[in-house]
């Protein structure tokens, strides 16, 4: 039986984005292997993680630890190095999948050697550190990081546009490289949720006549939560209340801003939400004003919901939304927000000429799209399928 290894920075990060990765390869045959920080950087509970962990047992995923952290500067990812090197002896991978930057530099040194003995190494890219616009310390330090380890790498596999052609242009030694529209989102789970709207509104104190805005992400700088909440200043609208679903750093200076900017009773931080499906629900207007993305499954999320949307003119976010669909604006530009928010909220017309064209073009990331990308990502013909199917 052939094996694979799917190796991450956090259990959240292969519960949430991964999963259709895992079951293609098991649908293939192989005996699959994780790897990831079993113990912090999760974005979900403890509880959550557990259960995740339990149910990976259950469906016979074999399970490694793997102690990285998500900056580069910490020492245990030398820890994590001498723990890699040891589980590539122990066992013949015959495909290993990284994600992640740090686990990916980690991962193409401590793999060098097998790929040499047939085992294949591939890459998914969530978004280059270093990108148009970006800053130039970003490139100085990360381009040639990524620039040297491409030599390493045998599938590079991009999530946006952007990435993909500068990875086309930038990095001639990496055999095979593709663009798939992101990990992929379960479309129909989204598109057709029936949770009652004013009782999902109940829950966070919001009326009927109340105008929503909703983000969902971590609460960290650059998803820049807070340009919604000074562009909320400006329109001066006493319905108009800002939703922001997701934990981090950031949150005590978002209400730090919001209680300076009078916005107080209006501005909701509700922590991590499971069912982010019914959440869509209370909302009119999705806003993501992320200063950097790679492919925002948020975001395709809410276009699947049928929520018409203001993002930032990022990369990613410009893979979902563009002027057709919604509106874009430069994410420092707070008059930009104030002025496209106060359109949408003020027009249900444009509401929902917006919602039915971006919920239309949300279907291309459906997850059944992502996982025929996939297939061929990992080099599964049609007669390897059959057979593989056969033996199992």
């Amino acid at each position: 039986m052939k094996k694979a290894l799917i190796i991450a920075n956090a259990v959240s990060m292969i519960h949430l984005f991964l999963e259709s990765n895992i079951q293609l390869l098991l649908e293939e045959g192989y005996e699959v292997h994780l790897a990831c920080n079993m113990e912090k950087n999760s974005k979900i509970s403890p509880e959550q993680t557990q259960a995740c962990i339990k149910d990976w047992e259950r469906r016979g995923l074999y399970l490694h630890h793997f102690p990285v952290e998500r900056s580069p500067f910490k020492k245990c990812n030398i820890d994590a190095y001498v723990v890699l090197r040891d589980l590539l002896k122990e066992h013949h991978f015959d495909l290993i999948h990284c994600h992640n930057p740090v686990v990916s530099v980690i991962v193409r040194l401590a793999a060098s050697k097998y790929r040499k003995r047939g085992t294949k190494v591939l890459y998914t890219a969530h978004g280059f550190f270093f990108y148009k616009g970006g800053s130039k310390k970003d490139w100085m330090i990360y381009y040639p990081i990524e620039w040297f380890l491409s030599r390493f790498t045998d599938v590079l596999v991009t999530i946006n546009k952007e990435d993909y052609n500068l990875a086309k242009r930038k990095f001639k030694k990496v055999p095979e490289i593709y663009y798939t529209n992101s990990v992929g989102i379960d479309y129909r789970r989204f598109a057709e949720c029936n949770a009652d709207r004013m009782e999902e509104r109940k829950k966070y104190g919001l009326k009927e006549t109340d105008k929503v805005l909703l983000s969902v992400g971590e609460l960290y700088a650059l998803k820049n939560h807070c340009v919604i909440i000074k562009a909320m200043a400006k329109i001066q609208d006493p319905d108009l209340h800002y939703v922001v679903a997701g934990t981090g750093g950031n949150r005590d200076d978002l209400i730090i801003l919001a209680e300076r900017l009078g916005l107080s009773e209006r501005v909701h931080l509700i922590g991590y939400v499971q069912d982010i499906a019914a959440l869509h629900r209370i909302a009119d207007v999705f806003c993501h004003p992320s200063t950097r993305e790679g492919l925002p499954i948020a975001l395709a999320e809410a276009a699947a919901s049928g929520l018409p949307a203001v993002v930032s003119t990022v990369r990613g976010n410009v893979d979902v939304i563009n002027e057709t669909n919604g509106f874009l604006c430069h994410y420092k530009d707070v008059n930009a927000f104030a002025t496209a928010i106060s359109k949408l909220i003020n027009s249900e017309k444009l509401r929902k000429e917006l919602s039915a064209k971006v919920q239309e073009s949300a279907w291309a990331f459906d997850v059944s799209h992502i996982s025929g990308q996939m297939r061929e990502v990992y080099g599964f013909s049609k007669d390897e399928t059959r057979k593989m199917v056969s033996v199992k």
